[in-house]
C-alpha cells in the first residue's frame, strides 16, 4: 500500500509522477505539513496545561479545521475542556453580569469585587477561636478576647494595629511610630469617618495604572491573534493562488494540457484525428513535467498511439519538449 496523505487522504500509487515527499493529489509537502501541525498542537496543549482553557479551545478548533489528521486528538481536548467548564463553579458578576469563577476575588471583566465566596463575618470570639494557628489577646481598652492580628477591636473599635504598616500601636497615640504616618486620628478611623494620610500612590492613580496595564495586555493578546491568523491566511491564499494557476493550464473536460495539446496537433500529419488518452504531470516547484498519451493517424493512415513529455511553466506555457515516443 502507498503512503496516505495526512491532509487530503489520497493514497499514493506506483504510477504517480509527483516526488515522494509531495502528495500527487493536493501537492502538499508531507514533512512540512506534519511539522506545522505538531507545532500548533504543542502550542495548544501548552495553553491547556496553563489553565487558559478558552484560548486553548479556540486553538484546537482551528487546528482541527486546518489539519484533518489531528482532528481526533483535538476533539479529545475539546471534550475535556467542555467537561471542565461544566464542572467549574461559575457565578454572575454583580456589576457586569458576566460569568466568573465562584472563588475569584475580583471580576476579570470589569474588576468589581466578588462577594459570592467571601461573606462578611463578625470578628467575634467564636470566629476567632475557630481559626487555626490564631493567637487570642485581650483588647487594651475593653479587655475582651480578640484576634491578635485584628486591626481593631470588634467590640469597642479600639485600634490594635496600624492600618498602613500592620504594626501594633499605642491606643492613645495620634500617629504610628513605626511608619510615621502623620496626623492620623486612630480613634475616628473605625467610627466610619474619612481619614487621609500620606501615601506614595493615591487610589485614583493606582486605578489608572491598573486600567492601563489591563488595556496593554488586551492589545498585546489581540495583536498576537491578529498576526497568527494573518500568517495562516497568507499561507493558505498563496497555496490556493498557485494551485489555481496550475489548474488553468489543464482542460476540465478531459484533463489534457491545453498548450501541449496545441503543440502535438501542430506536429501531427492529420490533426483532426487527434484523440486524447491520458495526461499526467509532476510538480517540480518552478515548473511542471507533463506527459500526454494520445492516438492519431500517421502518414500511412494507420491509427497509432504516441506519448509526448514536455516541460511547462506554472502559467501553462510549454517551455521545452523533453521526449516523443511513437
Amino acid at each position: 500500500m502507498g503512503y496516505k496523505c495526512p491532509k487530503c487522504g489520497y493514497e499514493r500509487k506506483p504510477e504517480d509522477l509527483a516526488p515522494e515527499h509531495e502528495c500527487p493529489s493536493c501537492g502538499v509537502v508531507y514533512a512540512k505539513y506534519e511539522e506545522g501541525g505538531n507545532k500548533h498542537l504543542a502550542k495548544a496543549e501548552t495553553l491547556f496545561q496553563e489553565g487558559k482553557v478558552n484560548e486553548a479551545a479556540n486553538y484546537f478548533e482551528r487546528i482541527s479545521q486546518r489539519y484533518p489528521d489531528l482532528k481526533p486528538k483535538c476533539d479529545e481536548y475539546l471534550k475535556e475542556i467542555e467537561k471542565y467548564n461544566k464542572e467549574r463553579d461559575l457565578v454572575s458578576c454583580q456589576k457586569c453580569d458576566k460569568k466568573i469563577s465562584k472563588h475569584a476575588q475580583i471580576c476579570r471583566h470589569c474588576g468589581a469585587p466578588n462577594h459570592m465566596d467571601t461573606p462578611e463575618t463578625e470578628d467575634t470570639f467564636e470566629n476567632i477561636s475557630s481559626q487555626k494557628n490564631t493567637k487570642i489577646i485581650d483588647c487594651p481598652d475593653c479587655h475582651k478576647e480578640i484576634n491578635e492580628d485584628s486591626i481593631f477591636c470588634s467590640y469597642c473599635n479600639a485600634p490594635i494595629r496600624c492600618p498602613k504598616c500592620g504594626k501594633k500601636i499605642n491606643i492613645d497615640a495620634d500617629s504610628c511610630f513605626n511608619c510615621n504616618s502623620q496626623k492620623i486620628d486612630l480613634h475616628t478611623l473605625f467610627k466610619g469617618e474619612k481619614i487621609e494620610y500620606s501615601s506614595p500612590i493615591s487610589g485614583g492613580v493606582a486605578l489608572v495604572y491598573a486600567v492601563a496595564v489591563v488595556v496593554m495586555l488586551i492589545m498585546f493578546y489581540n495583536f498576537h491573534l491578529y498576526w497568527d491568523s494573518r500568517e495562516t491566511t497568507t499561507e493558505t491564499s498563496q497555496e490556493q493562488t498557485r494551485e489555481e494557476r496550475i489548474q488553468k493550464g489543464f482542460s476540465r473536460w478531459d484533463g489534457s494540457h491545453r498548450a501541449l495539446t496545441r503543440e502535438i496537433k501542430n506536429s501531427m500529419h492529420d490533426p483532426s484525428s487527434y484523440q486524447h488518452v491520458e495526461t499526467v504531470f509532476r510538480d517540480d516547484g518552478e515548473h511542471l513535467i507533463v506527459r500526454t498519451t494520445y492516438r492519431g493517424k500517421n502518414v500511412f493512415g494507420g491509427v497509432v498511439t504516441n506519448r509526448v513529455t514536455a516541460k511547462v511553466d506554472l502559467n501553462g506555457n510549454v517551455i521545452d519538449i523533453i521526449n516523443r515516443t511513437p
